[in-house]
């Protein structure tokens, strides 16, 4: 067994890579305790690490450094395509108060920070680990280690503070963390699990969320005129799913020629519905999609590469293999399939047509899930490259006496909300499968 305790002379990179694996694993065991529902969860890694490093084990200080830095990036640019999609819409809605929130939050760390380290005499590189680790900010931890170490004649030595004063301060700040909210919990009797059900019923009526009703054609104007005719459908947001016309159903498209007495199967938001109903006629008790009949609907994933960026309309789909497009699913928000709704990889789209139309409808939306399940490292590693290059520009900023940086961390998320917004470049799609995204730190 002399060659496995050698083994940190003979393979300092091997050893490392095995000391590494092992905190990790014994971090994820320890994050997977849990008492009375509370677990450390992937911060149980950090406790490992702070365990085997108190013991003495020194591992090549190269490979640490590439593990760390590399892992950062992986971490804020995976957060920021998983995000991109929704936050620039979530900036227009609620972008003041969410960032009044963090500014407030981030002031009250930047001056407590200093006080403390002014109170207590500590070396001004200590005090940005008490900062990071107080307010649980890895991302910062690496900003400010990046910083500190682009200062001129800059002692070894201190480089190494903000790690350590990280390590001593991120357990404290997460046991206060916990221990606050269950403070505030019993205090103020809050149900969680009740909380958490008034805040999706909040959200989801912020969201306008999509109905199906059936209506009965009663205007004698749309007597023998076409779907695509029928005034105010499209301002209305509303998608025909169905038609039923002398006891036969068929799937709605655009040439689909209504009649009085025809019953419809419409879908959209409650104030859509009602505008449509105003047009066409009242709503029925009837559901078609009970109806017996060869028409029924799939949800189909969004994977070709030659149909992303284009519109509902812009496919066809109705024309092409007769089928109707009713709802589209992105990021767990359902919208209604007007005309005008660009998609974008990974889009559930819901279809309606007959078996045979639907798998046509299917070959030429891609619906892969083999596509859904890889990972895109082409696009992947394009953007972390452009986060990198973003991240280490030097930006002058009047009275600094060195310019800013927006770090590894800065550089990479910038750049990874902007292309899970974009979605793709042609053949390159940004996109991370979910089950991947939660592996990650």
């Amino acid at each position: 067994m002399n060659w496995l305790s050698d083994l940190h002379q003979t393979q300092p990179i091997a050893y490392a890579i095995g000391v590494l694996a092992s905190v990790c694993v014994l971090g994820m065991a320890l994050g997977s305790l849990k008492f009375r529902g509370i677990g450390l969860g992937t911060s149980g890694v950090l406790f490992a690490g702070i365990l085997v490093g108190h013991f003495g084990e020194d591992v090549d200080h190269h490979t640490l450094d590439f593990v760390k830095e590399f892992g950062l990036i992986l971490f804020v640019f995976t957060i920021g395509l998983q995000l991109g999609p929704g936050f620039f819409a979530a900036l227009r809605e609620q972008g003041v108060k969410m960032n009044v929130l963090a500014a407030a939050i981030v002031i009250l760390g930047a001056a407590g920070a200093p006080l403390i380290g002014w109170l207590a005499h500590f070396d001004s590189a200590a005090v940005l680990g008490i900062f990071s680790g107080a307010s649980t900010n890895t991302p910062s931890l690496g900003a400010g280690t990046q910083a500190l170490s682009s200062m001129p004649d800059i002692d070894p030595d201190r480089l190494t503070l903000p790690a350590l004063a990280y390590a001593v301060t991120y357990p404290t700040a997460i046991v206060g963390i916990i221990g606050t909210l269950l403070i505030l919990k019993h205090l103020f009797r809050i149900d969680p699990r009740r909380e958490a059900e008034s805040f999706a019923l909040a959200h989801r009526s912020t969201a306008q969320p999509l109905e199906r009703r059936t209506v009965v054609v009663t205007n004698p104007n749309l007597n023998g005129v076409r779907l695509d005719a029928i005034p105010g459908r499209i301002e209305s947001g509303v998608t025909i799913a169905r038609v039923r016309h002398d006891g036969e159903t068929c799937a709605a498209t655009d040439a689909t020629v209504i009649h009085r007495g025809d019953r419809l199967a419409v879908v959209g938001t409650a104030a859509g519905l009602e505008q449509i109903e105003r047009v066409i006629g009242p709503r029925t008790e009837e559901d078609l999609v009970l109806s017996e009949s060869d028409i029924t609907f799939r949800r189909i994933a969004v994977t070709a590469h030659e149909v992303l960026g284009k519109t509902v309309g812009e496919l066809n789909l109705d024309d092409r293999f007769g089928v109707a497009v009713t709802r589209v699913t992105r990021a767990d928000i359902e919208m209604s399939a007007v005309p005008g709704l660009r998609l974008k990889f990974g889009d559930q789209v819901q279809i309606v047509g007959t078996e045979a139309n639907l798998d046509k409808a299917a070959e030429a939306l891609g619906n892969s899930l083999k596509d859904l399940k890889e990972t895109h490292f082409i696009p992947l590693f394009i953007g972390i490259a452009l986060g990198i290059a973003l991240g280490t520009l030097p930006i002058p900023f009047f009275g600094m006496p060195q310019p800013i940086k927006l770090g590894l961390a800065g550089g990479p998320l910038i750049v990874a909300l902007i292309l899970g917004r974009v979605g793709h470049i042609r053949r390159q799609v940004w996109h991370m499968p979910g089950e991947y995204q939660s592996h990650l730190p």
